[in-house]
């Protein structure tokens, strides 16, 4: 069988199955259903098979399309050996039913012990993104393909300040990152947000403070070094002098998603014009002190749950679940959970349940949450005896739901 080289968006032609079978109907109603393990091994029968499978855009939208509306989940989990120190990340396909699979989880990689500490992991349409803050290093991650790639260094010092004035003196750096993709460009993007304040000295020995934000941004796959943003202080939505960058991030349409809580609103950075803008907090939820919150995806919409890292307010606050239902609107909506303790939520699955996180365990357990019938629900996991030793001192943690993707991330 003869195949016809592509180039770019080029379908390649199956001559001796064209009068039988349009080539089309190949390459975007059958190849697209199969899973990421035979594509891979189909990018090794030629060059042509290769551009299509990894560079394609037809055909990658139409693989994403076919497995986004599955009736399973996938989750991404970390297992660390405390001992040890390294951190085992894992994959577990939930069932159509709401059940592990009962072949449990599957090894991916193993990241080696860090000098400082454990990276930040992000995750978006199927890539996840580990972030080592202290060693200024960040690794892009296909769990269906297993491939990655390490980023070009990226410094996190402060950036100097345009004045040439004694009275000028840098008070430290602030650094976050988020991870997205945009279906406008088809791109996704690693995007660090740097917030340097600085000390102005003003008459009677007064100190103003200011605050400079840089953007840089890594576009896989067409590009080879981090690209500049500029930004235009005088029209930022926000007031970023005090802003304290969380470290997770939700993208969500085209956009990544950040907490402010001085101001009681998300920080947005859209992908494709590359600016930003805000959501404020629904009233209710903007009038509650000494209290935080976390954006998360639930069923594609953005969310507000409680941070466990960081409040200690009373149950009542740590039971609800902000979500936003209409997006353009600004619409949000409450859901009330009726827990004997506080949750975090992490993300909806395929059954509508909550998957929910009370914490880091030593155990392999999965906790939901119905919203609709409001019920708890706990499974257990099956884990590789050679992960799980006797006497072992482990700690599991779910990190996030991811799709199943062949996108390239080089």
């Amino acid at each position: 069988m003869e195949v016809a080289e592509a180039k770019g968006d080029e379908v390649p032609k199956f001559q001796s199955l064209a009068a039988e079978l349009p080539s089309e109907i190949i390459w975007f109603r059958i190849l697209p259903k199969l899973p990421a393990k035979s594509l891979m091994r189909f990018k090794c029968v030629c060059k042509a098979w290769l551009a299509l499978i990894t560079r394609n855009p037809s055909f990658l939208i139409a693989y994403r399309n076919l497995h986004s509306n599955r009736n399973t989940s996938l989750l991404l989990l970390d297992l660390r050996h405390i001992d040890t120190k390294q951190q085992h990340i894992m994959s577990l396909q939930i069932n159509k039913d709401g059940s592990p699979s009962p072949a449990g989880a599957t090894h991916l990689l193993t990241l080696e012990p860090q000098e400082y500490s454990l990276p930040i992991i992000l995750c978006t349409n199927g890539l996840a993104c580990f972030i080592f803050i202290r060693e200024h290093r960040i690794r892009v991650f296909n769990p269906c393909t297993r491939e990655s790639m390490t980023l070009p260094s990226i410094s996190n010092s402060p950036t100097s300040y345009q004045s040439t004035s004694p009275d000028i003196k840098p008070c430290g750096v602030e650094v976050g990152y988020g991870f997205g993709f945009s279906p406008v460009r088809n791109e996704y993007m690693v995007v660090q947000v740097k917030l340097c304040r600085f000390l102005h000295q003003e008459p009677a020995n007064f100190y103003r403070a200011v605050a400079v934000i840089s953007i840089q941004v890594f576009t896989l796959g067409s590009a080879e070094s981090w690209r500049c943003v500029e930004v235009e202080h005088d029209d930022l939505p926000f007031d970023h002098t005090f802003w304290h960058i969380d470290m997770r991030s939700v993208c969500l349409h085209g956009a990544i998603h950040w907490i402010h809580h001085d101001e009681k609103c998300v920080v947005v950075f859209d992908l494709e014009e590359q600016r930003f803008r805000v959501i404020p907090f629904p009233r209710e939820v903007g009038s509650i002190r000494h209290h935080f919150w976390a954006v998360v995806d639930v069923g594609g919409c953005l969310a507000l749950t409680y941070d466990m890292r960081r409040s200690s307010t009373s149950y009542s606050a740590a039971s609800e679940l902000w979500i936003l239902k209409d997006y353009q609107n600004q619409v949000w909506v409450k859901e009330v959970f009726d827990a004997a303790y506080p949750y975090s939520c992490l993300r909806a699955i395929h059954t509508g349940e909550v998957l929910i996180k009370s914490g880091e365990l030593s155990q392999a357990f999965l906790h939901f949450y119905d919203m609709k019938d409001q019920n708890f629900r706990c499974s257990s996991i099956v884990v590789p005896e050679w992960m799980c030793k006797k006497d072992a001192c482990i700690r599991w943690n779910v990190l996030s739901c991811y799709d199943e993707t062949i996108a390239p991330v080089k």
